[in-house]
């Protein structure tokens, strides 16, 4: 089974958003491309970077999800299995090169890394990178998983969304922040915009209203798609 692990957080504190992605892009890429061209058994398969431009945050820690400051990034890391992600991270490469620069650009405080299975609800081929909406959907902290799943997917598929180049559906393997991740391709910003008050309007707020979720606790992030190994999702 394929993975995905997902990580979003925010920049380091004292740094401009321009000095986190030229960070995060060239000198953090470069060191995973480094990574994958020494060790390609255990680096990751696929490595997919978003910078986030633009966002909707949680109401507050309140709601216990992480989610209340927004996000200035979310990578997408794909491995063969649970097994591999782990492994990944326990290399003498990794500990030495990778791991003591995540801090010169990341709030360790602001994290939430967690494995995905991703499905593709619609779409398929698309033409390049485009513009990304991520809707991080955290459920009610007593609420049973396969209660809050069906009721989520319930209410997207009744949604009357626009049309979108593509949409995945990641579904957390592990018990998180978040339990699901809805990911949509974009022609566009202006479409992506568009396309965010739409979730919130026809998902995010119909979920509120039937106890799926707390007011205002899920995270909806645009973003721009840089695909630094293309690599291969399986």
């Amino acid at each position: 089974m394929s993975i995905k692990l997902m990580i979003s957080g925010r920049r380091r504190p004292g740094q401009t958003l321009r000095e986190h992605r030229r960070h995060m892009k060239d000198v953090h890429g470069r060191l995973v491309l480094e990574y994958i061209s020494a060790e390609p058994h255990n680096a990751p398969r696929r490595y997919v970077q978003n910078h986030v431009i633009d966002s909707v945050f949680g109401a507050g820690d309140h709601v216990g999800t992480g989610l209340s400051l927004g996000f200035d990034f979310i990578t997408e890391i794909w491995f063969p299995d649970l097994a591999a992600a782990k492994a990944s991270r326990e290399t003498q490469h990794y500990l030495d090169r990778l791991r003591p620069d995540e801090g010169r650009m990341v709030d360790d405080k602001r994290v939430i890394g967690l494995p995905f299975r991703e499905t593709e609800v619609s779409g398929g081929a698309y033409p390049g990178a485009m513009v990304k909406v991520f809707a991080l959907m955290p459920k009610m902290r007593d609420m049973d998983g396969n209660a809050f799943r069906a009721g989520w997917i319930s209410v997207v598929e009744q949604a009357g969304l626009p049309e979108t180049v593509q949409h995945i559906r990641n579904l957390a393997l592990a018990p998180g922040s978040v339990d699901g991740i809805d990911m949509f391709r974009l022609a566009d910003e202006d479409a992506a915009y568009d396309f965010a008050e739409a979730y919130i309007a026809s998902v995010l707020r119909p979920m509120q209203a039937a106890g799926l979720m707390e007011a205002d606790a899920a995270a909806i992030l645009i973003a721009r798609e840089f695909v630094l190994h293309p690599g291969r999702q399986a």
